[in-house]
């Protein structure tokens, strides 16, 4: 099933303040116009936007993404078209009467979006999949076999890294978060808090395009703040 959303095109070229008297490169943008997106590399999500082009190439701004499902519908590529969907003329009348110049006008886009290819993407769903299955068995072994525990969570970690290395849209299908708020607590409990700052900074080290929960990345900072507190460096 298709639908469409639409989100306001921002952060032209084109300055808001009015002492510029470069054009606004949108201006004369019709609904259903087609638009060309991209920029739609989810192991860049923390931009959360997209850049905007018309059919000719021209840069028109921005679309920025502000929730997490549409940015993962544009990176796993079930966005299909763009195009520009209404454009509203901001003027009030005290504008007009105090001749004020006009504020800029609003281009809305509308993307649409239908459900993804998923004979195509059942391989990174099932690596996915596993993913989770190896962390559900390390959680359960944790407290009575931690090393067995930490041998599953690196399967998991292995996992997650030839899932990301098969580019932006496998990367996409990850919902699986790295472990290393697991493997640290638990290289902590059973006296190895060496290993564990060394697995914190390799981790800190790394690129991780789906990133930690805020209360896991907490974790991780407050035990490594603590741990280098009770562990000599090197010599």
């Amino acid at each position: 099933m298709a639908r469409e959303i639409q989100i306001e095109i921002t952060g032209s070229a084109y300055a808001a303040s009015h002492a510029t008297a470069r054009p606004d490169p949108k201006a004369g943008l019709m609904p259903g116009q087609a638009l060309v997106l991209e920029g739609a590399d989810p192991s860049v999500m923390e931009t959360w936007r997209l850049g905007v082009r018309d059919h000719d190439g021209a840069f028109l701004g921005y679309i920025p993404i502000d929730h997490r499902r549409t940015a993962v519908d544009i990176a796993r590529g079930c966005v299909v078209g763009a195009r520009i969907a209404r454009v509203e003329r901001q003027q009030r009348l005290l504008d007009r009467v105090l001749r004020r110049p006009r504020p800029p006008s609003r281009y809305l886009a509308a993307l649409h979006i239908r459900e993804p290819d998923w004979d195509h993407t059942a391989p990174y769903r099932k690596i996915d999949a596993r993913i989770h299955r190896l962390l559900r068995q390390a959680g359960r072994l944790a407290q009575g076999d931690p090393d067995s525990a930490l041998e599953l969570y690196q399967q998991a970690v292995d996992l997650i890294d030839a899932l990301d290395e098969q580019g932006p849209a496998a990367r996409a299908w990850r919902t699986a978060s790295h472990p290393i708020n697991q493997i640290s607590r638990l290289l902590e409990r059973i006296g190895q808090e060496r290993r564990a700052i060394g697995a914190i900074d390799a981790y800190h080290a790394r690129h991780d395009p789906v990133g930690l929960s805020a209360e896991a990345a907490d974790a991780i900072d407050r035990r490594r703040r603590r741990l280098s507190t009770q562990v000599p460096p090197l010599a």
